[in-house]
Protein backbone atom coordinates (compact mmCIF):
# COMPACT_ATOMS: atom_id res chain seq x y z
CA UNK A 1 0.00 0.00 0.00
CA UNK A 2 1.27 3.49 -0.89
CA UNK A 3 -0.19 6.92 -0.29
CA UNK A 4 0.36 9.48 -3.06
CA UNK A 5 0.10 13.11 -2.02
CA UNK A 6 -0.67 15.88 -4.47
CA UNK A 7 -2.28 19.31 -4.27
CA UNK A 8 -4.93 19.42 -1.56
CA UNK A 9 -8.08 19.17 -3.63
CA UNK A 10 -11.36 17.32 -3.53
CA UNK A 11 -10.71 14.53 -6.03
CA UNK A 12 -13.60 13.91 -8.41
CA UNK A 13 -12.25 11.21 -10.72
CA UNK A 14 -9.23 8.98 -11.02
CA UNK A 15 -7.94 6.71 -13.80
CA UNK A 16 -4.95 4.64 -14.89
CA UNK A 17 -3.38 4.94 -18.32
CA UNK A 18 -4.10 1.85 -20.49
CA UNK A 19 -0.52 0.62 -20.01
CA UNK A 20 -0.83 1.01 -16.22
CA UNK A 21 2.28 3.20 -15.95
CA UNK A 22 0.54 6.46 -15.06
CA UNK A 23 -2.26 7.56 -12.80
CA UNK A 24 -4.20 10.81 -13.17
CA UNK A 25 -6.80 12.45 -10.97
CA UNK A 26 -8.74 15.67 -11.28
CA UNK A 27 -10.63 17.73 -8.75
CA UNK A 28 -11.19 21.16 -7.33
CA UNK A 29 -10.98 23.32 -4.26
CA UNK A 30 -14.71 23.49 -3.39
CA UNK A 31 -14.89 27.11 -2.24
CA UNK A 32 -12.92 28.84 -5.01
CA UNK A 33 -13.66 26.24 -7.72
CA UNK A 34 -10.07 26.09 -8.94
CA UNK A 35 -9.52 22.88 -10.86
CA UNK A 36 -6.35 20.81 -10.90
CA UNK A 37 -5.08 17.65 -12.55
CA UNK A 38 -2.37 15.58 -10.86
CA UNK A 39 -0.30 13.06 -12.84
CA UNK A 40 1.75 10.37 -11.09
CA UNK A 41 4.14 7.76 -12.41
CA UNK A 42 2.74 4.64 -10.73
CA UNK A 43 6.15 3.19 -9.83
CA UNK A 44 7.74 6.57 -9.14
CA UNK A 45 7.71 9.10 -6.30
CA UNK A 46 4.75 9.77 -4.01
CA UNK A 47 4.49 13.34 -5.31
CA UNK A 48 2.93 14.09 -8.71
CA UNK A 49 5.04 14.11 -11.84
CA UNK A 50 2.95 17.11 -12.96
CA UNK A 51 0.12 19.28 -11.64
CA UNK A 52 -1.94 21.33 -14.08
CA UNK A 53 -4.34 24.14 -13.18
CA UNK A 54 -7.26 25.17 -15.37
CA UNK A 55 -11.02 25.34 -15.77
CA UNK A 56 -11.39 21.63 -16.34
CA UNK A 57 -14.86 20.14 -16.41
CA UNK A 58 -13.73 16.60 -15.65
CA UNK A 59 -11.31 13.96 -16.85
CA UNK A 60 -12.31 11.88 -19.83
CA UNK A 61 -9.97 8.92 -20.11
CA UNK A 62 -6.94 8.74 -22.39
CA UNK A 63 -6.35 9.51 -26.07
CA UNK A 64 -5.93 6.76 -28.64
CA UNK A 65 -2.15 6.94 -28.30
CA UNK A 66 -2.74 5.88 -24.65
CA UNK A 67 -0.31 8.46 -23.30
CA UNK A 68 -2.33 11.69 -23.23
CA UNK A 69 -5.10 12.23 -20.64
CA UNK A 70 -8.17 13.84 -22.23
CA UNK A 71 -9.77 16.77 -20.41
CA UNK A 72 -12.42 19.39 -21.01
CA UNK A 73 -11.10 22.96 -21.10
CA UNK A 74 -13.35 25.95 -21.87
CA UNK A 75 -15.98 23.71 -23.45
CA UNK A 76 -13.55 21.78 -25.67
CA UNK A 77 -11.86 18.44 -25.30
CA UNK A 78 -8.08 18.77 -25.08
CA UNK A 79 -5.15 16.45 -24.41
CA UNK A 80 -2.46 16.78 -21.75
CA UNK A 81 1.12 15.65 -22.29
CA UNK A 82 2.32 13.35 -19.53
CA UNK A 83 5.93 14.08 -20.47
CA UNK A 84 5.71 17.86 -19.98
CA UNK A 85 2.43 18.48 -18.15
CA UNK A 86 1.40 20.96 -20.83
CA UNK A 87 -1.76 21.11 -22.91
CA UNK A 88 -1.21 19.71 -26.41
CA UNK A 89 -2.69 22.55 -28.41
CA UNK A 90 -2.49 20.93 -31.86
CA UNK A 91 -4.88 18.08 -31.05
CA UNK A 92 -8.07 18.58 -33.11
CA UNK A 93 -11.31 18.94 -31.11
CA UNK A 94 -13.10 15.65 -30.62
CA UNK A 95 -16.85 15.30 -30.94
CA UNK A 96 -19.09 13.21 -28.74
CA UNK A 97 -19.47 10.32 -31.19
CA UNK A 98 -19.20 6.82 -29.81
CA UNK A 99 -18.78 3.61 -31.78
CA UNK A 100 -20.45 0.30 -31.01
CA UNK A 101 -18.14 -2.61 -30.07
CA UNK A 102 -18.50 -4.11 -33.58
CA UNK A 103 -17.71 -0.67 -35.13
CA UNK A 104 -20.91 -0.75 -37.22
CA UNK A 105 -22.89 1.88 -35.30
CA UNK A 106 -21.96 5.47 -34.55
CA UNK A 107 -24.06 7.60 -32.19
CA UNK A 108 -23.43 11.32 -31.81
CA UNK A 109 -24.88 13.96 -29.50
CA UNK A 110 -25.99 17.51 -30.26
CA UNK A 111 -27.31 20.14 -27.84
CA UNK A 112 -29.63 23.06 -28.56
CA UNK A 113 -29.28 25.17 -25.44
CA UNK A 114 -31.74 27.83 -26.62
CA UNK A 115 -34.51 25.24 -26.82
CA UNK A 116 -32.98 23.13 -24.05
CA UNK A 117 -33.14 19.91 -26.04
CA UNK A 118 -30.67 17.12 -26.78
CA UNK A 119 -30.43 14.97 -29.92
CA UNK A 120 -28.93 11.53 -30.28
CA UNK A 121 -28.24 10.64 -33.90
CA UNK A 122 -27.40 7.07 -34.99
CA UNK A 123 -25.60 6.10 -38.20
CA UNK A 124 -24.97 2.60 -39.52
CA UNK A 125 -21.95 1.62 -41.61
CA UNK A 126 -22.96 0.31 -45.04
CA UNK A 127 -19.92 -0.52 -47.11
CA UNK A 128 -17.71 2.56 -46.93
CA UNK A 129 -20.33 5.10 -45.93
CA UNK A 130 -22.48 5.87 -42.90
CA UNK A 131 -26.25 5.94 -43.33
CA UNK A 132 -28.42 7.74 -40.77
CA UNK A 133 -30.86 5.28 -39.22
CA UNK A 134 -32.64 7.25 -36.48
CA UNK A 135 -32.62 10.47 -34.46
CA UNK A 136 -34.10 10.94 -31.01
CA UNK A 137 -34.87 14.33 -29.44
CA UNK A 138 -34.98 14.68 -25.66
CA UNK A 139 -36.51 17.88 -24.28
CA UNK A 140 -35.95 18.96 -20.71
CA UNK A 141 -38.04 16.80 -18.38
CA UNK A 142 -38.89 18.41 -15.02
CA UNK A 143 -38.18 16.56 -11.82
CA UNK A 144 -41.14 15.60 -9.61
CA UNK A 145 -42.74 18.52 -7.78
CA UNK A 146 -40.96 19.27 -4.54
CA UNK A 147 -37.81 17.46 -5.62
CA UNK A 148 -34.46 19.13 -4.84
CA UNK A 149 -33.71 19.24 -8.58
CA UNK A 150 -37.07 20.59 -9.74
CA UNK A 151 -36.90 22.98 -12.67
CA UNK A 152 -33.18 22.64 -13.36
CA UNK A 153 -31.59 22.36 -16.82
CA UNK A 154 -30.23 19.00 -17.89
CA UNK A 155 -26.70 18.81 -19.26
CA UNK A 156 -25.24 16.03 -21.40
CA UNK A 157 -22.57 13.79 -19.85
CA UNK A 158 -21.79 10.92 -22.23
CA UNK A 159 -23.02 8.25 -24.65
CA UNK A 160 -22.09 4.60 -24.20
CA UNK A 161 -22.97 1.20 -25.66
CA UNK A 162 -23.54 -1.97 -23.69
CA UNK A 163 -20.84 -4.59 -24.19
CA UNK A 164 -22.94 -6.52 -26.72
CA UNK A 165 -23.84 -3.33 -28.61
CA UNK A 166 -27.62 -3.82 -28.46
CA UNK A 167 -28.29 -0.81 -26.23
CA UNK A 168 -27.31 2.86 -26.54
CA UNK A 169 -27.04 4.66 -23.22
CA UNK A 170 -27.38 8.42 -22.91
CA UNK A 171 -26.33 9.91 -19.58
CA UNK A 172 -27.47 13.39 -18.54
CA UNK A 173 -26.94 15.40 -15.36
CA UNK A 174 -29.06 17.88 -13.47
CA UNK A 175 -27.76 20.09 -10.67
CA UNK A 176 -29.96 20.97 -7.73
CA UNK A 177 -31.52 24.35 -7.06
CA UNK A 178 -29.14 25.29 -4.25
CA UNK A 179 -27.68 28.65 -3.29
CA UNK A 180 -23.87 28.75 -3.54
CA UNK A 181 -23.31 28.63 0.22
CA UNK A 182 -25.73 25.71 0.55
CA UNK A 183 -24.06 23.83 -2.31
CA UNK A 184 -20.60 24.32 -0.76
CA UNK A 185 -21.87 23.15 2.62
CA UNK A 186 -23.45 20.05 1.07
CA UNK A 187 -20.18 19.22 -0.67
CA UNK A 188 -18.23 19.71 2.56
CA UNK A 189 -20.71 17.42 4.33
CA UNK A 190 -20.27 14.74 1.67
CA UNK A 191 -23.75 15.24 0.19
CA UNK A 192 -24.35 15.37 -3.56
CA UNK A 193 -25.68 18.38 -5.46
CA UNK A 194 -26.48 16.60 -8.71
CA UNK A 195 -28.28 13.56 -10.06
CA UNK A 196 -27.69 11.54 -13.21
CA UNK A 197 -30.40 10.46 -15.64
CA UNK A 198 -29.84 7.39 -17.82
CA UNK A 199 -31.87 6.81 -20.98
CA UNK A 200 -31.46 3.43 -22.67
CA UNK A 201 -32.42 2.98 -26.34
CA UNK A 202 -32.52 0.00 -28.67
CA UNK A 203 -29.53 0.37 -30.99
CA UNK A 204 -31.37 -0.89 -34.07
CA UNK A 205 -34.52 1.22 -33.75
CA UNK A 206 -33.79 4.02 -31.28
CA UNK A 207 -36.89 3.05 -29.30
CA UNK A 208 -36.99 3.52 -25.54
CA UNK A 209 -35.90 0.60 -23.39
CA UNK A 210 -35.95 2.36 -20.04
CA UNK A 211 -35.11 5.49 -18.07
CA UNK A 212 -33.54 5.65 -14.62
CA UNK A 213 -32.81 8.70 -12.50
CA UNK A 214 -31.88 9.62 -8.98
CA UNK A 215 -28.34 8.31 -8.74
CA UNK A 216 -25.31 10.46 -8.02
CA UNK A 217 -23.10 8.12 -10.04
CA UNK A 218 -24.00 5.65 -12.76
CA UNK A 219 -21.78 2.89 -14.08
CA UNK A 220 -22.30 0.27 -16.79
CA UNK A 221 -21.11 -3.28 -16.27
CA UNK A 222 -19.72 -5.80 -18.78
CA UNK A 223 -22.86 -7.96 -18.59
CA UNK A 224 -25.42 -5.21 -19.11
CA UNK A 225 -25.65 -4.08 -15.50
CA UNK A 226 -26.51 -0.51 -14.60
CA UNK A 227 -25.05 0.52 -11.24
CA UNK A 228 -26.60 3.51 -9.49
CA UNK A 229 -25.37 4.99 -6.24
CA UNK A 230 -28.28 6.59 -4.40
CA UNK A 231 -26.97 7.99 -1.15
CA UNK A 232 -26.26 4.95 1.09
CA UNK A 233 -27.86 2.49 -1.37
CA UNK A 234 -26.29 0.54 -4.21
CA UNK A 235 -28.76 -0.37 -6.96
CA UNK A 236 -28.07 -2.94 -9.67
CA UNK A 237 -30.43 -2.88 -12.68
CA UNK A 238 -30.24 -4.97 -15.83
CA UNK A 239 -30.32 -3.07 -19.12
CA UNK A 240 -30.71 -6.17 -21.27
CA UNK A 241 -33.70 -7.33 -19.23
CA UNK A 242 -35.51 -4.34 -17.70
CA UNK A 243 -38.12 -6.64 -16.15
CA UNK A 244 -35.52 -8.49 -14.08
CA UNK A 245 -35.83 -7.40 -10.42
CA UNK A 246 -33.25 -4.87 -9.31
CA UNK A 247 -30.75 -5.73 -6.61
CA UNK A 248 -30.36 -3.26 -3.75
CA UNK A 249 -27.59 -3.22 -1.16
CA UNK A 250 -27.12 -0.77 1.72
CA UNK A 251 -23.81 0.55 3.00
CA UNK A 252 -23.23 -1.11 6.37
CA UNK A 253 -22.00 2.18 7.87
CA UNK A 254 -25.07 4.12 6.72
CA UNK A 255 -22.84 6.67 4.95
CA UNK A 256 -23.38 7.75 1.32
CA UNK A 257 -21.61 5.92 -1.49
CA UNK A 258 -19.48 8.25 -3.60
CA UNK A 259 -17.99 6.24 -6.52
CA UNK A 260 -17.75 2.79 -8.07
CA UNK A 261 -15.59 0.88 -10.57
CA UNK A 262 -15.62 -2.59 -12.15
CA UNK A 263 -12.51 -4.75 -12.26
CA UNK A 264 -11.27 -5.49 -15.80
CA UNK A 265 -12.73 -9.02 -15.71
CA UNK A 266 -16.05 -7.76 -14.32
CA UNK A 267 -15.93 -10.09 -11.31
CA UNK A 268 -15.49 -7.34 -8.71
CA UNK A 269 -17.09 -3.98 -8.07
CA UNK A 270 -15.24 -1.48 -5.88
CA UNK A 271 -17.18 1.28 -4.10
CA UNK A 272 -16.06 4.23 -2.02
CA UNK A 273 -18.10 6.10 0.54
CA UNK A 274 -18.04 8.87 3.09
CA UNK A 275 -17.06 6.39 5.81
CA UNK A 276 -13.47 6.55 4.38
CA UNK A 277 -13.53 2.92 3.15
CA UNK A 278 -13.35 0.95 -0.08
CA UNK A 279 -15.62 -2.10 -0.32
CA UNK A 280 -15.15 -4.95 -2.81
CA UNK A 281 -18.35 -6.64 -3.99
CA UNK A 282 -18.72 -10.03 -5.68
CA UNK A 283 -20.72 -9.28 -8.86
CA UNK A 284 -22.21 -12.78 -8.89
CA UNK A 285 -23.93 -12.46 -5.52
CA UNK A 286 -23.62 -8.69 -4.99
CA UNK A 287 -22.34 -9.34 -1.48
CA UNK A 288 -19.33 -7.53 0.09
CA UNK A 289 -16.24 -9.70 0.34
CA UNK A 290 -13.51 -7.29 1.49
CA UNK A 291 -13.18 -3.81 2.95
CA UNK A 292 -10.20 -1.45 3.13
CA UNK A 293 -9.77 1.71 5.16
CA UNK A 294 -7.15 4.41 5.70
CA UNK A 295 -7.01 7.76 7.50
CA UNK A 296 -6.82 9.90 4.37
CA UNK A 297 -10.24 11.60 4.44
CA UNK A 298 -13.52 10.77 2.76
CA UNK A 299 -12.99 8.79 -0.43
CA UNK A 300 -14.40 10.27 -3.64
CA UNK A 301 -13.09 8.15 -6.54
CA UNK A 302 -11.84 4.64 -7.28
CA UNK A 303 -10.23 2.86 -10.26
CA UNK A 304 -8.66 -0.50 -11.12
CA UNK A 305 -5.32 -0.83 -12.86
CA UNK A 306 -5.49 -2.59 -16.26
CA UNK A 307 -4.08 -5.81 -14.77
CA UNK A 308 -6.83 -5.88 -12.13
CA UNK A 309 -4.31 -6.51 -9.36
CA UNK A 310 -4.00 -2.93 -8.12
CA UNK A 311 -6.63 -0.38 -7.18
CA UNK A 312 -6.48 3.36 -6.47
CA UNK A 313 -8.80 5.45 -4.32
CA UNK A 314 -8.81 9.27 -4.13
CA UNK A 315 -9.92 11.34 -1.15
CA UNK A 316 -11.26 14.83 -0.49
CA UNK A 317 -7.83 15.80 0.91
CA UNK A 318 -6.06 15.24 -2.42
CA UNK A 319 -4.43 11.95 -1.35
CA UNK A 320 -4.52 8.80 -3.46
CA UNK A 321 -4.08 5.34 -1.99
CA UNK A 322 -2.58 2.58 -4.17
CA UNK A 323 -3.30 -0.89 -2.79
CA UNK A 324 -3.30 -4.56 -3.80
CA UNK A 325 -6.77 -5.92 -4.51
CA UNK A 326 -6.03 -9.18 -2.67
CA UNK A 327 -4.13 -7.46 0.14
Amino acid sequence: MRILTGRQIQINSIRFSPDGHYLTCDGCTPIFQKWYVNVWQVHGAESPKHTVEGQFKHGDGFALNKRQPLLFLSGQRIALSIATGKVVSNVPPLNTCEMSPDRKWKVSHESDYLSNIHRLRAEFRVGRRDVERWTRVFPHTPAPTGHDFDGQRESFVRVEFTANGTRVLGVFKRYGNFAMEVAVQRLNDGLHIEEEIVRALDTETGEDVGEWRGGKTTLFGPNGELIQLRRASLHVLYLLNPHQPAVTRTNSSGEDFTAAAFSPDGKLLATTSNDTTVTMWDTTTWEPIRQYGWEVGRLRAVAFAPDGLTCAAGSDTGKVVLFDVDG
